[in-house]
């Protein structure tokens, strides 16, 4: 009978993690209390304050989604708790409120223009024809 109540202990523990928010199975876990907040976050190079919002379900500090799924499951690993399981509370908790924020990339660059081109073309050409004279008229007065 022993076997048959832990396995149900297992299993309500599973299940009511799933329910509950991150926070509550940062708070459940035996290990988070073990661990002091600036040692945690100078091992996992956060700032104190985004672990401090990490253990209370405030998410101000951390606004992409990426991040804070990355953080807490980085959290989760540093106290040894199953990183599967804190996703998972997240994901019940926040739901779809968490949408990915597309950034589209402003082009400022300006296709060259064709006159830029040629002029570009011109002023090198007049450089290298007035290189190859000042050379040539150095010489000359070399030979005398």
């Amino acid at each position: 009978m022993s076997d048959t109540q832990s396995q149900e202990s297992v299993i309500d523990s599973t299940s009511t993690s799933i329910n509950a928010s991150p926070a509550n199975c940062f708070l459940t876990s035996a290990s988070s209390s073990a661990f002091p907040l600036a040692d945690a976050a100078r091992a996992l190079n956060l700032r104190p304050a985004v672990v401090g919002g990490l253990e209370q379900d405030d998410y101000q500090e951390i606004p992409v989604a990426a991040y804070r799924r990355g953080y807490l499951r980085a959290y989760a690993k540093y106290l040894g708790m199953d990183d599967r399981l804190v996703l998972e509370a997240y994901q019940a908790h926040n739901g779809n409120i968490d949408t990915e924020r597309r950034v589209t990339p402003v082009s400022t660059a300006r296709p060259p223009s064709r006159i830029g081109a040629w002029l570009f073309k011109l002023v090198t050409l007049l450089v290298i024809v007035g290189l190859i004279a000042v050379t040539v008229m150095w010489w000359q007065s070399r030979g005398q």
